[in-house]
This record gives C-alpha cells, sequence and structure tokens, in this order.
C-alpha cells in the first residue's frame, strides 16, 4: 500500500499523519499505546483494513505525541495533551464532523473528545477499550495486583523489544509466528523506549473516564472480542452500558486489533453503522463537558474605595480587555465580565490552568496598583444559555473560587487527575463542603504550570 508521511504542528509540537482515499467522509483512527504510522503497514491485515475502509471515507492515521514518528517529549503525554493530538489532527487534515475509531487506550481519548467537542464529531467506534486503568472488578484494564501493576518496570525493561505485547494482542491460545514476532518486536522498539512505555503505563494505571461516558451525545458503536487477552470483555460491555444509546458488538477468536484475522464483520457492522441516518441535530445539544474558570479582584469594594471610581473602571476594563485576550490564546471562551472577574470555559484542562496562572500574574504585575485575584477551576458537564452556561458544575466551580485566598488558583481533584505527570505542580489545599453539596470535594492549589 503507498503512503505519505506528513506533519502537523503546534508550538513546539509535531505530529505524524497519513491520509488516504478522497471520500467526502473523514474519519480518524486513534491508536492504541505501540504505534508507528509507517512500520504498523508491516501488520498483516492493518493496509488491507485502512483499504477497505476508503470505499466510504477519508481514512486520517496519526502517532500521538511521544510515540513513533511524531515529536518525542521528555514526559509522559498527560490525557489532555493526548486529546489536544486529536485536535491538531483535525486542524491539520482539514476534517469535517468526523467519524472516530480508537483502539484500546485510544478509544478512552475518543470519549472524552466526543464528550467535550459534542459538535465536531459525527460518530465514534470504541475497539478493544477500557474506562478504567486499573479497577477492583473486570471493567478496567488490570486488577490492582496484576503482575504488570506491581512489577511495571521489571517487566517492561525485561522484555520491551522482544514482541511480547504485540502477542498479547492475538486471541487467547494463539500464538504469533516467527515472522509476526518479528514484526511485534520491531514495531515495540519503533514505537517508544523501555522507559517512555514505563511513563505512559504509568499514566494510563491512572486513567478514569468513567464520569464521562454518559455526557457523550453522538451514536457510539462499542466492538470487543470475547477472547481479547488484554483487555477483558467485561471493560467493552461497562462502556456500551453506561454511554447512552451504545450499540455492543462481541466479535469471536479475533484478539484485541481485529484486522489481525478477520475484519469482514467488523467492517460491515461499521459501514452499515455510521450510514444509518442518525438524525443528529446540533441545535439540540445544550450540555457538554467543559473546564470552567470564575476569578474575581480580592477585596474589591475595599480597592475601589481606595482608588476612586475613575481609576477603578480604567483598571478593572483593562484587566478584562487582557483576559479576553489570553482566554482566547489558550482557546477558551470569554462567557462573561462579572465586574470585578470573569467566567470563561476552555476545552483543554491544562490551557485552562496556565491561562488562570498567566492571568493572575499579569494582575499582580499591573503598574500603579496593587490588585491580585482568587480563582477556582472544575471540570465538568455545563448546560449552554444562548451565550451564557449554568448548571452543577458552574455552581462548583464558583464555589471553589470563593474557597481561595489572594493570588490563589484553586482545581478541583477531576481537574488534577486529567492533567497528571504534565508540568502543572499543585499542593493539596483540603476537603471542602461548599453550600448547596452534600459531599466534600477535594480541592487543590497550583504552584506552578
Amino acid at each position: 500500500m503507498d503512503f505519505e508521511t506528513e506533519y502537523a504542528y503546534k508550538g513546539d509540537t509535531s505530529l505524524a499523519y497519513q491520509v488516504f482515499g478522497n471520500a467526502s467522509e473523514d474519519l480518524i483512527i486513534v491508536p492504541g499505546i505501540i504505534l508507528h504510522v509507517e512500520y504498523f503497514h508491516e501488520i498483516d491485515g492493518y493496509s488491507d483494513f485502512i483499504n477497505l475502509l476508503t470505499k466510504y471515507y477519508r481514512v486520517i492515521v496519526f502517532d500521538k505525541r511521544g510515540n513513533g514518528l511524531s515529536e518525542r517529549i521528555h514526559h509522559a503525554p498527560t490525557l489532555a495533551e493526548r486529546m489536544e493530538d486529536i485536535e491538531i489532527i483535525v486542524d491539520a487534515a482539514s476534517a469535517k464532523n468526523p467519524t472516530l475509531i480508537g483502539f484500546s487506550e485510544g478509544a478512552s481519548l475518543i470519549v472524552m473528545y466526543a464528550a467535550m467537542n459534542p459538535e465536531k464529531v459525527k460518530n465514534i467506534i470504541l475497539i478493544g477499550g477500557f474506562a478504567k486503568g486499573i479497577s477492583d472488578d473486570s471493567t478496567g484494564l488490570f486488577f490492582p495486583d496484576s503482575p504488570l501493576v506491581l512489577n511495571l518496570k521489571e517487566t517492561i525493561t525485561s522484555t520491551w523489544g522482544s514482541g511480547m505485547f504485540g502477542a498479547i494482542t492475538l486471541p487467547v491460545g494463539q500464538k504469533p509466528s516467527d515472522r509476526q514476532l518479528k514484526i511485534f518486536a520491531k514495531l515495540e522498539r519503533l514505537s517508544n523506549s523501555p522507559m517512555g512505555m514505563v511513563k505512559l503505563c504509568e499514566i494510563n494505571f491512572g486513567l478514569d473516564i468513567t464520569k464521562y461516558l454518559k455526557s457523550v451525545q453522538c451514536p457510539t458503536l462499542v466492538f470487543h472480542c470475547k477472547h481479547d487477552a488484554l483487555v477483558p470483555v467485561e471493560a467493552g460491555k461497562y462502556l456500551a452500558k453506561n454511554i447512552p444509546g451504545a450499540e455492543y458488538v462481541e466479535l469471536e477468536n479475533v484478539g484485541h486489533n481485529f484486522f489481525l484475522n478477520d475484519t469482514e464483520l467488523a467492517l460491515e457492522k461499521i459501514f452499515s453503522f455510521t450510514k444509518i441516518d442518525h438524525h443528529h441535530d446540533e441545535t439540540h445539544i445544550e450540555r457538554v463537558l467543559a473546564t470552567v474558570l470564575f476569578n474575581d479582584i480580592v477585596d474589591s469594594t475595599k480597592n475601589q474605595v481606595k482608588l476612586g471610581d475613575r481609576k477603578w473602571k480604567y483598571f478593572t476594563e483593562k484587566i478584562n480587555v487582557e483576559t479576553m485576550d489570553y482566554v482566547t490564546k489558550h482557546r477558551g471562551q470569554f462567557i462573561k465580565s462579572t465586574g470585578d472577574g470573569i467566567l470563561a470555559t476552555f476545552n483543554s484542562p491544562s490551557s485552562a490552568i496556565q491561562c488562570a496562572f498567566k492571568i493572575n500574574n499579569y494582575v499582580n504585575d499591573l503598574p500603579g496598583v496593587n490588585l491580585s485575584l482568587r480563582s477556582g477551576l472544575h471540570m465538568g458537564e455545563i448546560e449552554i444559555l444562548g451565550d451564557d452556561i449554568s448548571g452543577i458544575s458552574v455552581n462548583l466551580a464558583a464555589r471553589i473560587q470563593a474557597a481561595a485566598e489572594s493570588d490563589e488558583i484553586l482545581v478541583s481533584s477531576m481537574l488534577e487527575n486529567l492533567v497528571f505527570g504534565s508540568s502543572i505542580a499543585f499542593e493539596p489545599k483540603g476537603q471542602f463542603k461548599f453550600k448547596g453539596f452534600e459531599k466534600e470535594f477535594s480541592v487543590s492549589r497550583v504552584l506552578k504550570v
């Protein structure tokens, strides 16, 4: 199969990707943890699978940052960064309302992406997916006492490059041929270094998207092999049960990646599923996942009296203008000014925190005045009300912001977990019982970005 590898760029990040076919419908394949956009074509069945998809789709495949031919980085990419990779590829390939196929951890990523960007996704198809990295039941990728979990570094460093991980993708009881094992071994080495794989696994162990499943609004198809040796079949059933309206298809004797053995049934189901008119009316989309940011000026009334109305108006308007610019640069949406603060939303949790940090610093450094902000962030489902937003998550973000002290940025534990592994550093602030909420919430302070 002929292919040409291109690069998509954003800042210092470069992602390798390929495009096949010229059909009017776009389909993006989000890979699992082991990938190499060029060498993957050496795996039996993969090129044929892509070629058959091009009958109806313009197919886009890519390497996530830190893997394969994409930019190598010094840390394991966070969940937020890996979701941003999807956005970078969508923009670079000019994909319009694509169908997303996610393999393994890629399935988890497209669930999150679809929940946060309902207007950008037509359908999602999950193959060998899971909602939790580690779980006490079989709905996750591993049990807490799994040998790989208990001895991760030792297991990876002693076996990486041998083809062992590729072999696990075969159906239970099927041994790889010598040729397959050599291909799997080389793919592992080309995909990542041993310690790079260790770091990725550590991130995936902490993955938990269960709270976001109910927020998926697009049609969803879940494939899982009954004899998947890597991800328990119960994990696929859990996804299908908890994503509204999801359709579940159980495959027999095909392993973790069905194209290794038999693609006909799966492709037939994909084509019939995506060609159905689901009557998806975007005007009815009222609820989306977003990171909500509230901030306000500390002791605003006291400062207004001290500065006088004229100076106060000058500085607050100046702060608002600059704040709107910061929000736009971080790909957020400025919802409104609250007089002495702002309300904004972001698709990317890390961008939201970075934006809040920069706004705080800007206000601290304003010449001729001694002002500071307090900021609060939370991620959850919000309701769109024209140009405004509402919902429990908005209220919680406001409560978190009200608990902040001068120059403090506080975030919910949910938001902190999403950027785990990034350069953003936190310090526990404590457990809070907010007015109007029955349970307590863990809140942390942002130390650096």
